[in-house]
């Protein structure tokens, strides 16, 4: 009985370990851009950023290939096989890293004579070539053996040290725009740092990778893979084609002011992406054991993202002009446009997130979701090669849009049996709450000073969605609570 105690008890432990170390890595990996955007944007200028958010487009397609949905089938696989067979497990985390070996240097094989040979100016051509360690880098990450084998400190102590690094080595030798490839080369690095301490982690542990190259293993590894790749491909390509078309089309000035707004834009994604991490896995938990507990859930994950998306949409549609002002400066000015229309997409991937995510995948509609992006990333890429070239950052704003709405109404439309409450009402309500809050701020901006005005609207906004009660301070303290009970 004792020893039966002790065992449950060193698995809490685990279980606790991992939650934190997960957690923490987490918040470093979300906080870190907050310290350093702001500085990088203005030092190293609008040209500058565009180059390097272009060289990260360029390489990410190449590590499509490298990853090749190995990371998720691997963590699976590694957690089943460590409690079945630990020598099948060593062996299979040796061919799997054997693999991404491969796949590295046929990528590496590709990459470099493109970069070579296509026509880019020499300043991008260099950040291209130090982005080309990325690729190296990334083969030889660990982290999905750390996952699999439920090691989370390893990973945590890489992620969180390469991230310290890189914020000092920001400050320390980045100055002006003549750094470009300085930074470029700090980002390149700080991957390599997380390598390093992950190797050293796992010898601590007395493991040891090897290179194994059985064929048969290799392409049954490839074969069961295959789906995952086609998923991540998709989502790479949905989310860097307009990037790397921008500069085809319009040249890396336009590029970085383009993503100077994006950035801004996804950080606010990031507060969904938490809220969803919070209702997610307790959708899918209820689901097949008390269905009215899973509802229940949905709606109460509904009226917090449709809060929180609309929320963050209207303050920063309204005071666009002043956020990119403080957070990018006076040379970003123009990316106010394409600012305003990628904040669309807050709330519409909070959409994805509730009807893709929460409902069509806790279904098992696997397939469907992975149809619905792929679909998404194709009209992606049609968009951006309409109406970049008559509306340049503008028509990639409003691709990406445009994009996202398709596939939220998407997801809607296949997850509407399976959801029992509707959406059009409250969205309404949040519409006319900011054209109200619009016109007031249009009436009042000439003689109020924005300190004043925006707590003023705030209160405006925040009191009669309290008085309609369009959303709940319980909602507010629940997911406090997860968050603290998921972080250990």
């Amino acid at each position: 009985m004792k020893e039966g105690t002790s065992k449950g008890d060193r698995s809490d432990r685990s279980i606790v370990h991992n939650l934190f170390s997960l957690g923490l890595a987490d918040l470093v990996n979300k906080a870190i851009p907050f310290i350093t955007f702001p500085y990088v944007v203005r030092v190293i200028g609008a040209a500058g950023f565009g180059v390097v958010n272009f060289g990260l487009a360029f390489a990410a397609f190449f590590l499509i290939l490298i990853d090749f949905g190995l990371n998720v089938y691997s963590v699976r696989e590694i957690a089943i096989l460590k409690r079945t067979s630990k020598d099948r497990m060593r062996s299979f985390i040796n061919e799997i890293f054997t693999l991404k070996m491969l796949l590295m240097m046929i990528s590496l094989a590709i990459y470099a004579p493109m970069v070579l040979l296509l026509p880019f100016p020499g300043e991008k051509k260099a950040v291209l070539m130090i982005f080309a360690l990325l690729l190296v880098f990334n083969a030889l990450d660990l982290q999905w053996v750390f996952l699999g084998l439920q090691r989370l400190r390893g990973y945590a102590l890489g992620t969180i040290s390469s991230n310290l690094v890189k914020v000092a080595a920001i400050f320390l030798f980045v100055h002006s725009a003549s750094d470009l490839l300085v930074y470029a080369m700090i980002i390149a690095l700080s991957n390599f740092l997380v390598i390093i301490i992950e190797l050293l982690y796992l010898g601590w542990l007395r493991e040891k990778i090897r290179i194994r190259s059985r064929r048969e293993n290799l392409m049954r590894h490839v074969r069961m893979a295959l789906p995952l790749c086609v998923s991540v491909a998709s989502i790479t390509i949905y989310s860097k084609s307009d990037t790397f078309m921008l500069s085809l089309l319009e040249g890396d000035l336009i590029v970085g002011i383009y993503n100077g707004g994006y950035q801004i834009v996804l950080g606010a994604v990031s507060v969904l992406t938490i809220i969803n991490s919070v209702f997610f896995p307790l959708i899918s938990s209820y689901l097949n054991v008390d269905r009215r507990v899973a509802m229940r859930y949905q709606v109460r994950s509904m009226r917090t993202i449709l809060f929180v998306g609309f929320t963050l949409f209207v303050f920063g549609f309204i005071f666009s002009k002043e956020i990119i002002s403080i957070v990018l400066g006076g040379e970003y000015s123009r990316s106010m446009y394409s600012f305003r229309i990628l904040l669309l997409t807050v709330p519409l991937i909070g959409f994805g997130y509730l009807f893709g995510g929460q409902i069509l995948m806790s279904h098992g509609k696997f397939k469907l979701y992975s149809l619905m992006i792929l679909f998404g990333a194709f009209a992606n890429i049609i968009l951006n090669l309409c109406l970049i070239p008559f509306f340049s950052e503008v028509g990639a704003a409003a691709a990406t849009a445009i994009t996202e709405m398709t596939v939220a109404a998407l997801f809607y439309y296949h997850a509407r049996r399976y959801f029992g409450s509707k959406v059009g009402g409250l969205s309404v309500v949040y519409i006319l709450m900011f054209l109200l809050l619009l016109i007031l701020k249009h009436l009042l901006v000439s003689f109020l000073p924005v300190y004043i005005l925006l707590p003023l609207l705030m209160f405006v906004y925040f009191g009669i969605l309290f008085l309609l009660k369009v959303f709940e301070v319980d909602t507010v303290r629940f997911i406090l609570k997860n968050l603290v009970n998921k972080d250990g």
